[in-house]
């Protein structure tokens, strides 16, 4: 869902054509923020496509944690998501270039979502300092702490 057509030069529709996944696959042009969020409620993982800013987080890293869904966020390893999200369970950071971590990643969140129909979404604790709340209470601290400190 999004600005999805391609990658790397190769029509996604064309690509998962033919392939077993083809009947479970849905690519879709960018929605509504209704059809985002509803996509999003219905979802047990969310994936987050962060390669190649190695120095910037995406937004969408935020909404995603924000969510309470387990995310499988495929970035590089040394990047600032990944050091963003490092540690937190229900985030699963892979590099997309280490062919074989990818494999097992994938392999993983089959098995659990898929044969063992179990999840891992990120603890509350882990994921509220995401939240547009926490956002909002660090700016008005730093914007009291302006107010207080500037002469009168």
């Amino acid at each position: 869902m999004g600005r999805v057509e391609s990658y790397a030069g190769q029509s996604l529709a064309r690509w998962v054509e033919g392939k077993r996944c083809a009947r479970v696959v849905k690519i879709l042009p960018p929605q509504p923020p209704e059809a985002v969020a509803a996509a999003a409620a219905d979802s047990t993982v969310l994936l987050n496509l962060a390669q190649g800013q190695q120095l910037s987080v995406p937004a969408k890293t935020y909404e995603h944690l924000a969510s309470g869904r387990e995310i499988l966020l495929l970035c590089e390893d040394d990047c600032e998501t990944a050091q963003l999200v490092a540690g937190i369970p229900g985030v699963n950071q892979v590099d997309a270039t280490n062919f074989s971590a990818l494999t097992a990643m994938l392999r993983s969140l089959y098995d659990r979502h898929v044969r063992a129909g179990k999840l891992t979404s990120p603890a509350e604790s882990d994921i509220s300092r995401f939240s547009r709340q926490a956002a909002n209470a660090a700016f008005l601290e730093v914007l009291q702490t302006v107010v207080s400190s500037a002469p009168v």
